[in-house]
């Protein structure tokens, strides 16, 4: 799958813009994006830069999930800046630049507003335990959604209904949230799915 590195830099910077610029098309307007790896590292860049201006982007957050280090979308920056069509202002150490490279993942690690692992002994400088949670229409939950708000909102990331296309695998209404304990996320859940 990673024969072809540079092909794969065009098709996901094709792809990370086709997703933006495909939402107001469909009429959905998330309250975050959930980005997997350097194939979509230039969701949360392109949030900050081209898609930065319009209203229907306005306040959109991003989650950047790290599931595989040893794969980052490196290349050289003048390619890469062809390919994603940033500005140089993005290729410093802060941003993209990594050493004298470009690197996919590395933009949607520092313009994501929230970084997730998949391995819990990755070591970061944002503490904090993230959780999904999906509740199911017709289930009767104990605390409803005014009451999960109120206790939450400072840990909430994400509170909205899904899609019916993305239903069957988030669940009907999914709650996005971080804690910086382990206790407390657990707290959370079962909070979240204790039924009535």
């Amino acid at each position: 799958p990673y024969s072809d590195v540079r092909y794969d830099l065009e098709k996901f910077a094709f792809f990370s813009r086709a997703v933006l610029s495909a939402l107001p098309v469909i009429d959905f307007r998330p309250d975050v994006i959930h980005c997997h790896d350097w194939q979509t590292g230039l969701i949360p860049v392109y949030l900050h830069d081209s898609f930065s201006n319009g209203d229907f982007y306005r306040g959109i957050k991003s989650i950047m999930t790290i599931h595989n280090l040893k794969f980052q979308g490196v290349w050289d920056i003048d390619t890469i800046k062809d390919i994603a069509g940033l500005s140089d202002y993005y290729f410093t150490s802060d941003k993209l630049k990594d050493y004298d490279d470009g690197n996919y993942l590395k933009g949607g690690i520092v313009y994501a507003d929230m970084v997730t692992t998949n391995q819990c002994h990755y070591h970061s400088d944002r503490p904090y335990y993230c959780i999904y949670c999906g509740r199911r229409d017709g289930v009767s939950y104990k605390n409803d959604n005014e009451t999960i708000v109120h206790k939450y909102n400072k840990h909430l990331m994400m509170n909205e209904r899904m899609p019916d296309i993305l239903s069957g695998a988030m669940g009907n209404y999914t709650y996005t949230a971080r804690f910086h304990t382990e206790e407390e996320m657990n707290e959370f859940i079962d909070f979240i799915l204790e039924k009535a």
